[in-house]
């Protein structure tokens, strides 16, 4: 590899500095070879810049040149840019954050099906900072028995600071599947609003 108007020490240029060992500007690379030197910033002695653009090449020859084995290298201390950005907050993400998240607490994955409610509860907070989410005025829990055949509403209260609850009737056993809805909220549409749970037979007396 050939580097035109560059110089670096013959040897020392990776581990310590060797001086004394004369300057180059070539270095004979084979396949999945690695070069590394160290070269001075005002590469040339007669430079009248620090900064410069330098050609390089892997073959030094004019069919090496017509065959695209070369490249520049810049030399800058410092770069100039002759643009300027501005960075815009993406109003996609803030209306992503905006929304509301349902963390559910269930105790088990599964509840014993019966005449007696079960009370689902679960916590909401806002999207974009997780503060609890307080004095949410029209949530319910709809909730379904797969597959589908079988749907009922319940009204949440809040029984916290954002944690609200909801009192369902699983009175047949199967999977069901839940959706927290609030149009203040805008609970509904996402699938953060959205668990399962599995209700077992009653237990026999």
């Amino acid at each position: 590899m050939t580097l035109h108007g560059v110089k670096w020490l013959h040897s020392g240029s990776g581990f310590g500095n060797s001086s004394n060992t004369g300057w180059k500007a070539s270095q004979m690379v084979a396949i999945s070879e690695q070069l590394g030197f160290m070269a001075p910033v005002a590469m040339m002695s007669s430079a009248a810049s620090e900064t410069g653009d330098y050609l390089y090449s892997m073959d030094a020859s004019l069919e090496g040149y017509w065959s695209g084995l070369w490249g520049i290298m810049l030399n800058q201390s410092q770069m100039t840019h002759c643009f300027t950005v501005e960075v815009k907050e993406n109003p996609a993400l803030v209306k992503l954050r905006a929304i509301a998240q349902v963390q559910f607490m269930f105790e088990a994955p599964s509840v014993r099906a019966g005449s007696e409610p079960v009370m689902a509860r679960f916590r909401v907070v806002k999207g974009s900072t997780g503060t609890p989410w307080q004095g949410l005025q029209d949530l319910q829990v709809r909730y379904y028995l797969a597959p589908f055949s079988w749907q009922a509403t319940a009204v949440a209260r809040e029984v916290g600071e954002g944690i609200y609850e909801a009192p369902l009737q699983l009175k047949r056993a199967g999977a069901y599947y839940l959706q927290v809805q609030s149009s203040s909220a805008g609970l509904g549409g996402n699938g953060q609003s959205f668990a399962s749970l599995r209700a077992l037979p009653s237990q026999q007396p």
